[in-house]
């Protein structure tokens, strides 16, 4: 049920006429008010008028901020399949179109259909764990422009899904799309496969490279292989987990399901890398029937 009209709004101006309380920024532009409520918005039709700026000189623009903790600081996501959707789990605070494409344009048109759906801040994925998600240097160069286009304006975060490279050398293009994300307003995650990439040969070299990314906000390392694994899997490639203290962002891991949480929080604070939520596999659906 949407909250009351009042609540937040006076707090949004000019064209901002959906507020949004779990959100870092909570007042954005929506089309109409149904786009607003479905996204769980409440909907402020009557925004005052942006004030008139002082005329001062510009400051210099300031850095992106790191996104901000919800309420009680847990992050929830969870990854819904465009080809089956997952559902949200209890307390969601973001959802990720997940398409399994490495190339953008396919991602985007692929994740149209659970767009809508998508509870809390909203995702897309780029990448996946087979040929069609595997990274080049032209599907990288493509997001970026992509990006600086506004192409994915609609979303509010880009989650790279780092499993298949076609090529080495691809850091510096990672970060360039991590920097594009950064600069279009959007917040960023990076998921691999365990510790470390399965199908990138310098993937030690690229994971050393996500851990000193400043503009990687999120990272999610994959604790299951099949996705129905009973327990989670801490099983490491080329990067042990203790070099995840390195990472200065909010370490949030993949897990199949919600009872995976104590024991991927108690290992990781032994390798003095706290987590603070986590990335739901398994759909809400599934959960249900088993």
């Amino acid at each position: 049920m949407p909250l009351a009209a009042s609540a937040g709004c006076e707090t949004c101006v000019g064209s901002d006429n959906c507020y949004h309380q779990q959100w870092a920024a909570p007042c954005s532009s929506a089309s109409d008010q149904g786009a607003c409520e479905n996204s769980v918005g409440v909907w402020c039709p009557n925004s005052p008028p942006s004030p008139s700026p002082a005329n001062v000189p510009t400051p210099p623009p300031s850095p992106v901020p790191n996104p901000v903790p919800p309420s009680g600081g847990l992050e929830i996501g969870y990854w819904d399949k465009t080809w089956s959707s997952s559902g949200a789990p209890a307390g969601a605070t973001f959802g990720v179109a997940f398409n399994g494409w490495a190339d953008p344009a396919t991602a985007l048109s692929d994740s149209a259909g659970v767009y809508n759906s998508l509870v809390g801040r909203k995702y897309i994925s780029i990448g996946g764990g087979n040929k069609n998600g595997a990274f080049s240097k032209a599907r990288l160069d493509s997001l970026v422009s992509m990006l600086n286009a506004g192409k994915f304006s609609q979303y509010q975060g880009l989650a790279i899904d780092l499993e298949e490279c076609s090529e080495t050398g691809l850091a510096s293009s990672f970060l360039a799309a991590t920097a594009a994300a950064k600069a279009a307003g959007m917040e960023t995650m990076v998921t691999i496969s365990h510790s470390a990439p399965y199908g990138c040969s310098d993937k030690v070299d690229l994971m050393r490279a996500v851990f000193a990314d400043s503009n990687c906000d999120y990272l999610s390392p994959q604790l299951y292989t099949s996705g129905g694994e009973s327990e989670p899997d801490f099983v490491y490639d080329g990067i042990s987990w203790e070099e995840y203290a390195s990472y200065k962002g909010r370490i949030i891991p993949s897990i199949v399901d919600d009872t995976h949480y104590a024991a991927t929080e108690s290992f990781f604070a032994a390798k003095g890398a706290p987590v603070t939520g986590f990335v739901q596999w398994a759909s809400v659906q599934s959960q249900v029937l088993v």
